[in-house]
């Protein structure tokens, strides 16, 4: 996919993270009782958890159709503009995409694969893909966790045949094309029942971008729901909200009141 600006370099972003949570903490912090004041109990646990927190993002896209996944208004127009009634009838194909992220706010890292739970995640991500995965060298692995560490390709197909026909070096993006550009050769896999998946480089680890004609919102949502606690965070997010880089980083400067669309699943 394209690089990403840096959060660093985000100009909404004010400093590390005491002043960004400084508002969200003072309340909580201190307790006043003349003449005294102290720190409260649930203002040092709060403190504890902040040091070692970690925010997992799920950003889902529902009911796309190709031009959707591709962006081409264009092509979309002309599509429509060009349908007879019989065409018009025919039921029009849709496909669901869902990119997973994360942020550890200690260390100011990003990326799926630098969260302290990157293996359980990983490993409730695959009992909802399934297996076999196929990687682009021709190999295949029964572990999400171990193709994602391996990284011998940037993309994986889950397929449970014994010998899909799957045109890797079409799909493997590369200096001067992004995932955008496999959308027909994504859709023709899709189609046919398979799901793929791209590791997208982040600025400390790994991203995945999951491509599926089948709607999985409700299993990834069972599956990685057991995952939260206080120190682990999970928002899920309606990818049609995530209309800016600022956006993508909410975490790093709105995290106590998330923007609409943004809902924490406690």
């Amino acid at each position: 996919g394209n690089a990403r600006v840096h959060p660093e370099c985000i100009p909404a972003r004010r400093g590390r993270l005491t002043e960004q949570f400084l508002g969200l903490l003072i309340q909580p912090l201190f307790s006043f009782r003349y003449p005294h004041f102290y720190i409260t109990f649930s203002g040092l646990y709060y403190l504890f958890l902040l040091a070692f927190m970690d925010i997992f993002k799920l950003i889902f896209h529902h009911d796309l159709t190709l031009e959707h996944l591709s962006g081409n208004d264009d092509a979309k127009n002309r599509a429509k503009a060009e349908l007879n009634l019989e065409d018009f009838m025919k039921p029009i194909p849709t496909y669901t995409r869902y990119y997973f992220s994360g942020t550890r706010l200690k260390e100011n890292q990003f990326g799926l694969t630098t969260l302290k739970k990157k293996d359980e995640l990983l490993t409730a991500i695959q009992k909802v893909l399934g297996a076999p995965l196929w990687l682009g060298d021709g190999s295949t692995e029964d572990s999400l966790q171990k193709a994602v560490d391996a990284h011998r390709s940037n993309v994986i197909v889950v397929s449970e045949e014994q010998q899909p026909s799957i045109d890797f070096k079409g799909l493997e993006p590369d200096d001067h094309s992004g995932v955008r550009d496999r959308f027909p050769i994504i859709k023709t896999l899709l189609d046919d029942g398979k799901k793929v998946v791209f590791l997208e480089k982040a600025h400390n680890g790994t991203d995945l971008h999951l491509f599926s004609k089948e709607g999985l919102y409700d299993s990834l949502l069972s599956a990685l729901k057991p995952l939260v606690t206080p120190d682990f965070r999970y928002f899920s997010i309606n990818g049609k909200r995530m209309g800016s880089e600022r956006m993508f980083y909410f975490e790093t400067w709105t995290l106590d009141r998330p923007p609409h669309g943004f809902e924490e699943v406690l």
